[in-house]
């Protein structure tokens, strides 16, 4: 009994209770506590009862009540009769056991005929039947009077209550008492000022009734009047008005009397215009006001619903134990002849089956099983076979029967483990209980099945597919599903069939729609000489490194368990504590100086674009903030120059105007000096123009000066190119695209003609932004403001040696390594320049991997768990030496990158952190640039896309590109069309992966074909974002608390901001209101704190997910995604290439998933290709018609009689069309749009450009010259794929 609701309702309110552990003191001291028994152990009674004798099931509640009381302080209370107050939830009740009764009866018959049949069942009809016999569970009043005298037997106040033991409760308490109850609506009752709520593992949430009506900003009278109008088991509430709405309601009336307030409740207009029923609530008030209740006669033990189907089930069990402990008998003669070796010379032993016990409810006599069974338990305890069940019944659930099903939870489903680990764990103090709960215990185990296992690596060694198991089945997160047919289905009463529609404009084909993206090309460079790299500079060699080899970032986790496990720092916490400070407070001012300028920037363009805001000289310091941008690069899909080529070097500084100034302002932000160069005069014009508009003050930047102990220049680039990035990002390519949506909304009239949108080249970028802002609906912000967590920088070795020289422990610790490595005396002195020329000599990462981390030491380090754990042991420093070899092997004329075989990574010496997270850059050996931007001869290059020496993030090519004729598919994979296994995904956002496998045909057993196997898979997004909805949950809870007693929470901080965008938004409205509260947000962010870990642990748990997602994948084809592909295994990956952006709801996943998809299984040598998706979720793949639509992702088709997942037909259809490729090269006649003619226009197109090279088929240009027939074509074309088939 409770109020609905009102648990859930305290919690959001944000009442922290105070948790307990559940088990008493032995000699316990303190106020008495009060046990309400139903209300606490339900669950332990309903489960006791059911399945375990009458005195064994005393023995388990006894125990569950000594976890919560002891008997010398405490009063158990049991529940009486009925009540007539609650009568309409004894009928709902009684409904409920009845129908459970009627599906327990159902189930049983199944679970029979399974028995009867010899099948083997399964073990969810076992707990199928299980569950409707304690869902029709009903604790009689003969059975509490025996639990009554088995508890005073122990030396418990029992009491007995006349109705429900709520009430009595409440009239027995008194005001210091403590109440252990799960039901809420004791929190109600007048003398009741502590309920403890019993939860899971043993735990205890203590509810001060004080405390929760101060939290909740109410009256004891006020809460008491919540409960009364809210649903509990004596009234229902008034419809659309639950215990919040109420709250709402009820909170706003005077405090005045509980009857005074629920009339005044009563009166409320929003109350009123809802109760229709004119709803009074005067039994409520009865009952919890007055603590009153009306008796019912008892139940009496012919009323048991479930009598019958406990003895049909008793006998079931039976007659299954019987045939089971035969299986486990020859199992284990089984086993015995495998250990022994057999006797040739003498004959086996005939195996004869038991025989079957009678089918009857009566006691029968006792069989070998029996005997068996008798045999494996322990002798100390009898159990006659009429002793009386928690069921009241004459018959009981036998409890060998029980013994075996225990035993055999094992073999069904690991899941289920825990359900019947609680049924053994529920054992008794009492002797008797403890006797018979050994006795469950006491039986072997089944050994496990392996036939599973042994299909499953037959399938990954010969692609045979295998049929479905019987049974019933666990099923991994994220497993393939095998049938040998598609399931006919009952047409729909309603759905929306697609159909052929005529195009508004001609489709235009492949060739124009999806062409393949160029990459840019570098600037022509020599190939340079052998000798080249000899007696270079460490310089010159970084620079050839990354001309030769791409550059990787490796995410090896989290700064400080990096620092912890440096080898210089591993021993040395003082040192490991310095090291941690240095790389945190640069960090922390980084992102500082990065927010202060970009409010600094934010608040300028505020000033000066208001009306007569502008004047003389500031549109050039517009153009340095932001290149302007022109219309010519309109029609591109992205300004030119906006993202650093991958390849870059991430620690190289940008020359650029803007970079140089941005760079300048951020070091007199962080010094206060202004610097000089060859932009001093506009920097200088900068600093008066803020200075005059009163945006900052010299005292501010000396002040920030002071605070900071370590060099700007050291960092400053790499925040620098962050800025010009984002800047660009805002005002150009904000700019073009609002352009775009301003010329669609004038297209359609909701923009007037006259409306200047055009860009203005002889204005600066930002300016056109604002203007173009101003037009639009959904405004932009004006400036990107960084988060509260600290953004990532980039800091180089050199960069970082000038940051740890500030400190004299560390400084210290390079000075013991450089008298290491030179064979310095001990005491020799080492200088600050002599420093940096050891550094200049060393390997670069020798810095990082002595004091910052153990990736890249010689000594392999322990895989430890993480992200970065791929990483520990294929990173290394390279040697200056070794560098230069390396450099003139990949120089020497004639180098053939067909042979090159050299793998992992080589430090350069240079990270990225923002204090929590640690990054290393790194070389990726196993790459070539020569071969990526083809600077070898045509002839030496290998194949791009079955070649990991190009690189495994190049763009996926479309099919029709990679398969021209039957030689490419000899050259890419080895075999004929027939041996390769397919997989064709279709990526999506609410269901990430929708695919399907076609595996090659296993041949012609006995004459007879093997019939086909679909293999499918489906991925649910929202199975995807489970670590980070239960992140943001956590995260959201936490910001919610108040910072203090009497301070607000991060929410109200968050959320009374000014806003940023719209009419009424103003920066420096924001910029006073945040600096009130910046040091409560930082504490919150900050790199120690929780939400910090929590949310490295959503991006672990996601790549986590990624990588189960890719395992299952590549199952479906006799893969992994653990080992590289072996040489027998042929399979083609085909992917579709749409590409989309959700701006609602969840955030899509199809593009963060196709990046590591495609780089994982690429690295593991399996071909990746792209697939044009037109009409795959429109066309059936086994009849080729149109299909129709039933709801938003179910599709059905009238032909076949089927039901589809839209995104699983989509990866089969795009899995058909890879194999129409591999086969006959051509794309099929179903998936290719046609005109009103029947003339397949893209058909036309790729047989006239293939005319030209291919001689072969001259023969039919002449009819393909005027399109190619639907008729005709279908005729020809659509049977060859069943050669294949």
């Amino acid at each position: 009994m409770s109020i609905l609701g009102l648990w859930k309702f305290i919690k959001q309110k944000l009442f922290d209770p105070v948790q307990k552990h559940e088990r008493s003191d032995p000699t316990p001291t303190g106020p008495l506590r009060r046990l309400d028994l139903l209300g606490s152990l339900y669950p332990i009674i309903r489960n006791a009862y059911t399945f375990h004798p009458v005195e064994v099931a005393h023995g388990i509640v006894e125990k569950a009540i000594r976890r919560l009381v002891n008997p010398t302080n405490s009063v158990v209370y049991i529940d009486g009769a009925p009540s007539a107050e609650k009568q309409g939830t004894h009928q709902n009740r009684k409904s409920t056991r009845e129908k459970a009764v009627a599906k327990g009866q159902q189930e049983l018959k199944k679970l029979e005929q399974r028995v009867q049949s010899d099948s083997r069942p399964r073990k969810q009809q076992f707990l199928s039947v299980e569950k409707s016999i304690r869902q029709s569970f009903l604790w009689l009043p003969s059975a509490r009077d025996s639990l009554a005298g088995y508890l005073e037997s122990k030396n418990y106040t029992v009491v007995v209550c006349p109705t429900e033991a709520d009430v009595q409760i409440a009239r027995d308490c008194q005001p210091t008492d403590v109440v252990i109850s799960g039901d809420s609506d004791l929190l109600l009752y007048s003398k009741i000022n502590t309920v403890w709520r019993p939860m899971r593992r043993n735990q205890l949430l203590c509810y001060d009734v004080e405390q929760v009506v101060k939290t909740l900003g109410i009256s004891k009278q006020q809460l008491m009047a919540l409960g009364i109008v809210s649903r509990n088991d004596y009234t229902r509430n008034i419809p659309s008005l639950g215990c919040a709405t109420n709250y709402g309601v009820i909170k706003n009336l005077k405090d005045q009397d509980v009857e005074t307030l629920v009339k005044a409740y009563l009166s409320d207009e929003r109350v009123v215009a809802k109760n229709t029923k004119e709803e009074t609530f005067n039994t409520s008030i009865r009952v919890f006001l007055k603590e009153l209740q009306t008796p019912l006669p008892p139940l009496d033990d012919s009323s048991l619903p479930s009598k019958e189907l406990m003895d049909a089930y008793s006998r079931v069990k039976r007659q299954y134990a019987e045939k089971h402990v035969a299986i486990q008998e020859n199992t284990e003669k089984r086993k015995r002849t495998i250990d022994t070796p057999p006797d040739r010379s003498q004959p086996a032993p005939a195996m004869t089956a038991p025989e079957s016990l009678p089918a009857t409810s009566s006691d029968p006599p006792a069989t070998e099983t029996e005997v068996y069974i008798a045999s494996q338990m322990s002798t100390s305890t009898d159990f006659p076979a009429d002793r009386p069940m928690a069921s009241q019944s004459s018959t009981s659930i036998d409890p060998p029967a029980d013994t075996l099903m225990a035993s055999q939870s094992s073999v069904f489903d690991p899941l289920a483990d825990t359900f019947m680990a609680s049924q053994s764990s529920s054992t008794s103090v009492d002797p008797l209980a403890d006797a018979f709960m050994a006795s469950q215990s006491s039986i072997d185990p089944l050994p496990t099945e392996t036939a599973t296992q042994e299909s499953q690596a037959a399938l990954s060694a010969t692609h045979k597919a295998q049929p479905r198991r019987e049974g019933n089945c666990f099923w991994p997160r994220y497993s393939h599903r095998d049938r040998t047919r598609k399931i006919v289905h009952e047409k729909p009463e309603c759905f929306k069939q697609y159909a052929w529609k005529p195009w508004k404009a001609a489709p235009t084909t492949p060739q124009a729609s999806v062409s393949t993206p160029q990459k840019p090309k570098p600037r022509p460079r020599g190939q340079g000489s052998a000798n080249e790299g000899e007696n270079m500079s460490k310089a010159s060699l970084y620079k050839r490194m990354g001309r030769q080899h791409p550059f990787a970032t490796l995410r090896i986790g989290t700064l400080k368990a990096n620092v912890h496990r440096a080898p210089r720092t591993h021993n040395d916490t003082e040192l490991e504590a310095e090291v941690m400070k240095c790389l945190r407070e640069v960090t922390h001012h980084a992102a500082d100086t990065k927010r202060a300028f970009q409010r600094l920037v934010g608040q300028f363009i505020e000033c000066i674009m208001k009306p007569e805001g502008l004047k003389e000289g500031d549109r050039d310091i517009l153009d340095l903030l932001c290149p302007r941008v022109l219309v010519a690069e309109l029609n591109q899909d992205q300004p030119e120059g906006d993202t650093m080529e991958p390849d870059e070097d991430p620690t190289k500084e940008d020359n650029s105007d803007q970079a140089q100034f941005i760079k300048s302002m951020l070091l007199f932000i962080w010094s206060g000096k202004t610097p000089y160069g060859k932009l001093q005069d506009n920097l200088a014009k900068f600093i008066n123009r803020i200075q005059e508009l009163g945006l900052w003050e010299q005292q501010v930047v000396e002040a920030w000066a002071k605070a900071r102990e370590y060099p700007g220049s050291s960092f400053l680039s790499s925040v620098s190119q962050q800025l010009c990035l984002e800047f660009k990002g805002i005002y150009r390519r904000g700019t073009l695209e609002m352009t775009k949506q301003l010329e669609t909304k004038k297209k359609k009239g909701v923009l007037s003609d006259k409306t200047d949108i055009a860009i203005d080249d002889n204005v600066s970028a930002i300016e056109n932004f604002i203007r173009l802002n101003r037009l639009n609906n959904n405004r932009r912000k004006i400036v990107s403001l960084t988060r509260n967590k600290d953004p990532m920088i980039t800091i180089s070795e050199s960069d970082l040696l000038q940051l740890l020289l500030k400190s004299t422990k560390i400084k210290t610790s390079l000075e013991e390594m450089v008298r290491e490595s030179e064979n310095m005396e001990s005491k020799a002195k080492v200088t600050r320049q002599k420093i940096e020329t050891w550094l200049g000599g060393v390997p670069p990462g020798t810095v990082v991997s002595a004091l910052i981390t153990d990736t890249g030491n010689e000594v392999k380090a322990m895989r430890r768990p993480g992200i970065g754990k791929s990483f520990c042991n294929v990173t290394k420093t390279m040697s200056l030496q070794d560098m230069s070899d390396h450099i003139a092997r990949l120089q020497v004329t004639g180098f053939d990158p067909n042979s090159y075989s050299e793998r992992g990574y080589v430090m350069t010496g240079s990270i990225r952190t923002n204090g929590f997270k640690l990054q290393v850059i790194a070389w990726k050996i196993r790459e070539l640039q020569s071969v990526r931007y083809r600077r070898l001869p045509q002839e030496l290059l290998p194949p791009r896309i079955t070649s990991q020496v190009g690189g495994t993030d190049y763009f996926m090519s479309e099919i029709r590109n990679v398969i021209k004729t039957p030689q490419d598919v000899q050259d890419i994979w080895g075999c004929p069309a027939k041996d390769i296994a397919i997989i064709g995904i279709d990526l999506g956002q609410a269901y990430v992966v929708g695919a399907s496998a076609l595996l090659p045909d296993s041949g012609d057993q006995g004459g007879e074909a093997s019939p086909k196997v679909y293999h499918n898979l489906s991925v649910n997004q929202k199975a995807v974002y489970q670590p980070t909805f239960k992140y943001r949950h956590w995260l959201n809870k936490v910001k919610n608390k108040p910072l203090s007693e009497s301070g607000p929470s991060i929410t109200e901080i968050e959320s009374s901001m000014p806003p940023l965008r719209g009419d009424s938004a103003s920066l420096t409205e924001y910029v006073e209101y945040r600096a009130e509260f910046e040091q409560q947000l930082t504490n919150f962010y900050s790199p120690d704190g929780k939400a910090s870990k929590n949310a490295w642990d959503a991006e672990r748990a996601r790549e986590a997910e990624y990588s189960l997602i890719t395992e299952r994948l590549l199952n479906m084809v006799g893969g992994s995604a653990g080992r590289l592909r072996r040489p027998e295994q042929k399979v083609a990956i085909g992917i579709g290439l749409s590409r989309f952006s959700s701006h609602i709801r969840l955030s899509s996943l199809d593009s963060s998933f196709t990046s590591y998809f495609v780089q994982k299984v690429r690295s593991l040598g399996y071909v990746v290709i792209g697939v044009n998706e037109y009409y795959t979720s429109k066309r059936c793949p086994e009849c080729h018609q149109f299909v129709g639509q039933m709801e938003i992702r179910r599709l059905y088709c009238s032909n076949c009689k089927v039901k589809f997942h839209r995104d699983v037909m989509a990866g089969e259809n795009i899995a058909n069309i890879v194999q129409s490729y591999l086969v006959h090269q051509r794309r099929p006649l179903y998936l290719q749009p046609y005109d009103a003619d029947g003339n397949y226009t893209w058909e036309l197109t790729a047989t006239s450009s293939s005319s030209d090279q291919d001689q072969a088929s001259s023969s039919t240009s002449g009819s393909q010259e005027k399109g190619i027939s639907k008729r005709a074509a279908s005729a020809v074309l659509e049977k060859e794929p069943a050669k294949h088939q």
